[in-house]
């Protein structure tokens, strides 16, 4: 009984304090606009989105050799959709990719991966050059493959060197996922050397 009493008078006491007379105001709070919320939320569901894809990710399907490289696969590669935009300045439909969590998951890693070159000798940049899935007269250039069947290979040295056309070489170097660049291709291996 002495504990119910006592409660009842904690009771009225805390009621009694908080009576609107009683309450001391607080400085406002700012209140973000509608713009500021909306970037907000865009921001927390982009970095959800993110987190989510990262861990449907399967780093099974990845093995790294002695040395720490992945060693990718074109197939592996291919696990990449287009969504097609129409590009004002360029007055045509562009496929921009959107790559699947497994291959987010190698944005940024140190890759090997195998295939015929294709020199590019229009920009006459020996240190750059493309790397295919298939021969030229089957890959993304002649229309018989997608872009994820190229990739941009950045050589780390300066020295000239000329490569041949559909010489199957493997390269190895760090993958950099390209997905708004319109210069570049999707996949681009910087710092390359062949291995």
């Amino acid at each position: 009984m002495v504990i119910l009493a006592v409660s009842y008078g904690v009771f009225t006491y805390i009621s009694s304090k908080l009576e609107p007379e009683n309450i001391v105001p607080v400085a406002a709070i700012p209140v973000p606009t509608p713009e500021e919320k909306k970037a907000i939320q865009d921001s927390l569901e982009a970095l959800a989105i993110k987190e989510s894809l990262m861990e449907m990710a399967d780093t099974t399907i990845y093995t790294k050799d002695e040395d720490g490289y992945y060693d990718i696969s074109w197939k592996q590669l291919s696990k990449v959709d287009f969504n097609e935009i129409f590009v004002d300045s360029m007055e045509m439909y562009i496929p921009y990719p959107v790559f699947h969590p497994d291959i987010l998951f190698l944005d940024g890693k140190k890759i090997k991966v195998k295939g015929y070159v294709i020199p590019i000798e229009e920009t006459e940049d020996e240190s750059l050059l493309i790397l295919s899935a298939f021969p030229f007269s089957n890959c993304f250039f002649c229309g018989n493959a997608g872009p994820e069947t190229v990739m941009d290979i950045k050589l780390n040295n300066k020295k000239k060197h000329k490569y041949k056309q559909d010489k199957v070489i493997t390269f190895k170097g760090e993958l950099r996922l390209n997905d708004s660049d319109l210069y570049y291709l999707n996949y681009i291996l910087e710092n390359a050397s062949e291995d």
